[in-house]
């Protein structure tokens, strides 16, 4: 039997709508590779902006710090207070450049020197509070939870051996159970007093041992504070060290600072270095500042003799 009309012709519309949504996937796809790559596009745009953005700015700041650079020299070569400033200068470089050249190394040396101190004085203070004891050391384990973990734990233990206890004392009068109530009742009794006087041994001991080490790590502290404090800010007391800080400072700031110049802005200039920390001052773990401070006096006594 043949195929009709109307059949044929529902064929032909399925297939041109299949077509058709074969057409519109197609186009979608392209239209999503399409999209994704004016996403790549403006992405790429964007970086290049971004970079150009920097650049530009970088370029810019540049020309600002070589008119303003030109600009100071013009002060101090043309203006009377930029010829009082340079005359200053020549004096001040020298202590500036010294400055420079110390405060690295002793920074360096003085934070090595502070940490060892701190591993000698923790290892000293092991013995100087009996750090090491092996039962305080136990006790402070059962306790780390809280200034009182282990209680809780031991007083259930406490509580529930002492029902066992009574449970067996009241089954000693019953007739099915009068042959267990002995054994159940000494060994209920037994772990109570075991647990309560562990309780009131291990406790206070594990307090002792947090107390010492409480105790340890404040020594540990002041002992390491001591000898911050002992040590110079730079290699001299806190009044040479202003005097050198604030000459620095100075230079630092004047290139920007000089169209508000003053002639308070040329601070005192220290007349000579000052002498660095005796080693009798320094305790022995100073290693690294002892040998610092020596190649400084070198440096000194070389300077005087070719002076």
């Amino acid at each position: 039997m043949g195929e009709s009309q109307f059949a044929k012709d529902l064929r032909r519309e399925a297939q041109a709508q299949t077509a058709l949504a074969a057409a519109a996937y197609e186009e979608s796809v392209a239209g999503r590779a399409a999209a994704e790559e004016a996403v790549r596009h403006n992405e790429d745009l964007a970086s290049s902006l971004e970079y150009f953005a920097a650049e530009q700015l970088k370029a810019q700041q540049e020309q600002n710090e070589a008119v303003l650079a030109h600009h100071f020299g013009i002060w101090r070569q043309e203006t009377l207070n930029g010829r009082a400033y340079e005359r200053w200068r020549e004096l001040a470089d020298p202590v500036v450049t010294e400055f420079d050249s110390r405060w690295d190394s002793w920074e360096q040396a003085k934070a090595e020197d502070i940490a060892a101190l701190r591993t000698v004085r923790e290892e000293q203070s092991h013995d100087r509070f009996k750090l090491d004891s092996p039962l305080l050391k136990f006790s402070a384990f059962l306790t780390q939870y809280g200034s009182l973990g282990w209680w809780p734990v031991t007083l259930i233990a406490a509580l529930a051996c002492g029902f066992l206890a009574l449970i067996a004392w009241v089954s000693k009068y019953g007739a099915t159970t009068a042959d267990l109530s002995g054994p159940m009742l000494w060994a209920a009794l037994i772990l109570f007093l075991v647990i309560t006087i562990g309780r009131l041994v291990v406790i206070p001991l594990g307090l002792l041992q947090r107390k010492r080490l409480t105790r340890g790590r404040e020594w540990v502290g002041s002992e390491v504070a001591a000898f911050t404090a002992l040590l110079p800010r730079l290699w001299a007391t806190d009044s040479l060290w202003r005097e050198v800080y604030n000459v620095a400072a100075t230079v630092t700031s004047m290139p920007t600072e000089y169209v508000h110049f003053r002639d308070e802005m040329l601070v005192t200039i220290p007349a000579a270095q000052p002498e660095p920390l005796d080693d009798e001052a320094l305790p022995s773990e100073a290693v690294r500042t002892r040998s610092l401070l020596n190649s400084w006096r070198d440096q000194q006594r070389h300077a005087v003799k070719y002076s």
